[in-house]
């Protein structure tokens, strides 16, 4: 009955969420007594925990309500004293960081998102400035079809947004310390790379995959990513950290052994690395959730009691849920927990058959306490001889499990795909069986194995200079082959697909994938031919109803226009853009006409 109770106020978390607008939580007294009736009836325990889930949800958003920027001073300019809470991302004409502030004196601490269109001040994590800012409450362009910037301030419990005011009052108060040492070292390492690496593609993927800032990938670079279905791999994310946790506990195996002792070690060795590696690439949402997840299957495994994997998944879930409420507000939230949940539910219950060598080592010691030796020996060979086939056969075993892990993915997350993206490529399935292995067995382990180098290399420089900047070199080198690779794979025909989320269709696309990756004589496979007709069916071109569908677009400064008529498209004015800055052309305009499957347009008016 527990994974009831966890759905039961994941559910809950994810219902407030949705919800229009926020009520104010004190009537949350009138749920005392259902809550106290579900401690004493196991009967009424769903009610009582999904309850559990609306109240806390709805303080939590009460509390992010109550510490937004009050509408009466917004768009004034104010002088807050505070801390660099990020690692500040360097632009062409800007750098952008997070401050920990109190908006008003005795308030609470809040996080304000700041843009400072002066490079000369380059203030750094964790330190103390005095500075002039103008403020706005956290706000997104209200249009079909756009990434909703609201709701990820809200995931991140950011209170207001603004700039830095130009005036010789801003200045730095107190130096970094050991405030924000993680960010401190990311900021270090990324002046070490910039400092030895030419500004390209491949450094920005580096850096992205070395310390989890992005923010240095250029927009074409992004457009590959995006065509050919690779932004989860060259970017940090649950895929490297689960892989820093399998080898950080297979070393620590491997040294240690495989006692009680020694399996307590090493799994806290694991959760120290996986930590620290989290640290490194700042504590974003993913990787705070991967992080969780790793934590959870580790401490099911140190206490040695036989749990279900669907158990450990719903355990992760719920502290993520408990950790951040509005955690379902973010695509990558739905993404990562089904990728999860559809990889358990296709392997799950595979019993892994006992190793070779120990049955070789079993059939020799048998032969050698009985009365003839020779026997055992032969039997010994014959092991030697399994061992070899059964040795070729876990590599097929292994590309065989490769291709199956991603064709249901593929299957599983195009749909969510549709639903958060309105896109999604067609080349990921193929691309990512020759892509995972070269990431994750080739260029994660290389820059893992940068990070102690570079690190040494503050108090030895001699250290980075002879081991640590080659392998930074040969991880660029190897990073720049690959781009090359996904840049020819995105240039196929057909590489994205762009269609309406249709959610009959997408529905029934779901439920065809989980009936067809069940295990074997669970269901039957005959109704998914049945149940995916309507994805093979010939669609008939829409007929236009009416001669011409007006859509109007706000772009922050105006507005644009889109004149859709039966044969051709139009689009009057498609917004602001700063150079090197924000364009509400690609950032706006563009996606909306993807929704609406327009691939070209007859002409753009621009004033």
């Amino acid at each position: 009955m527990i994974w009831g109770n966890i759905l039961a106020f994941v559910l809950a978390t994810i219902v407030v969420g949705q919800l229009p607008f926020i009520p104010n939580n004190y009537h949350a007294i009138y749920a005392l007594p259902f809550i106290l009736a579900g401690i004493t009836y196991r009967r009424l325990s769903l009610i009582c925990v999904c309850l559990l889930g609306f109240i806390f949800s709805l303080t939590t958003a009460r509390l992010y309500l109550d510490s937004k920027l009050e509408i009466d001073i917004q768009g004034q300019e104010l002088e807050l004293v505070g801390y660099v809470a990020s690692l500040p991302k360097i632009g062409t004409r800007s750098i952008k960081f997070s401050f920990l502030t109190r908006l008003i004196d005795g308030s609470n601490p809040c996080l304000i998102d700041l843009s400072w269109y002066d490079l000369k001040p380059q203030p750094r994590a964790g330190e103390r400035w005095k500075l002039l800012v103008r403020l706005t409450r956290p706000h997104g362009a209200v249009n079909p079809g756009l990434f909703d910037s609201e709701a990820w301030y809200l995931s991140r419990a950011v209170c207001a947004t603004g700039s830095v005011r130009q005036n010789s009052e801003n200045k730095r108060i107190t130096a970094a310390g050991f405030r924000s040492a993680h960010h401190q070292l990311r900021a270090a390492l990324r002046d070490i790379v910039t400092g030895a690496l030419p500004a390209d593609a491949s450094r920005g993927i580096l850096l992205a995959l070395l310390i989890g800032e992005s923010a240095q990938i250029d927009a074409l670079t992004w457009n590959i990513l995006t065509k050919t279905g690779t932004n989860h791999l060259l970017i940090i994310s649950g895929l490297h950290v689960g892989l820093v946790a399998a080898i950080t506990l297979y070393l620590g195996s491997f040294f240690l052994g495989r006692s009680k002792g020694a399996r307590i070690w090493a799994a806290s060795l694991t959760v120290i690395s996986v930590c620290a590696y989290a640290a490194l690439a700042g504590l974003g949402l993913p990787i705070q959730r991967a992080m969780i997840m790793v934590c959870v299957a580790l401490l099911v495994l140190l206490s040695g009691r036989q749990s279900s994997v669907w158990l450990v998944v719903l355990y992760a879930l719920l502290l993520v849920s408990t950790f951040n409420p509005f955690a379902g507000l973010s695509a990558g939230y739905w993404l990562s927990f089904c990728a999860v949940f559809s990889l358990v539910y296709v392997f799950n219950g595979r019993i892994k058959p006992r190793g070779i060598m120990e049955s070789n080592s079993r059939d020799v010691n048998e032969g050698a306490d009985g009365r003839d030796l020779q026997q055992g020996l032969i039997r010994g060979t014959q092991s030697n001889r399994q061992e070899m086939k059964a040795l070729a056969t876990s590599k097929v075993e292994w590309f065989r499990g490769l291709v199956k892990t991603q064709f249901v993915i593929f299957t599983i997350l195009s749909p969510l795909l549709l639903i958060w993206t309105g896109q999604f490529t067609m080349v990921a399935f193929a691309v990512n069986l020759i892509a995972i292995p070269i990431v994750s067995m080739l260029i994660v382990p290389l820059l893992l194995l940068c990070i102690p180098f570079l690190s040494l290399g503050f108090f030895s420089p001699s250290i980075f200079t002879f081991v640590g900047y080659p392998l930074v070199w040969l991880a660029h080198w190897v990073i720049g082959l690959f781009l090359l690779f996904l840049e020819s794979m995105s240039h196929m025909d057909m590489a994205v697909q762009y269609s309406e989320a249709n959610l009959g269709v997408l529905t029934l696309t779901v439920v065809g994938g989980v009936i067809l990756w069940a295990p074997k004589s669970s269901l039957p496979k005959w109704p998914v031919l049945i149940i995916l007709l309507p994805l093979i069916q010939p669609r008939e071109p829409k007929q236009a109803q009416e001669s011409l569908a007006i859509t109007v677009l706000d772009v922050g400064q105006g507005l644009s226009v889109i004149l859709k008529m039966p044969n051709h498209t139009v689009v009057y004015d498609a917004g602001f853009a700063t150079p090197g800055g924000f364009d509400s052309g690609s950032r706006i305009v563009v996606p909306v006409l993807r929704q609406m499957q327009v691939d070209k347009i007859l002409s753009l008016i621009h004033i």
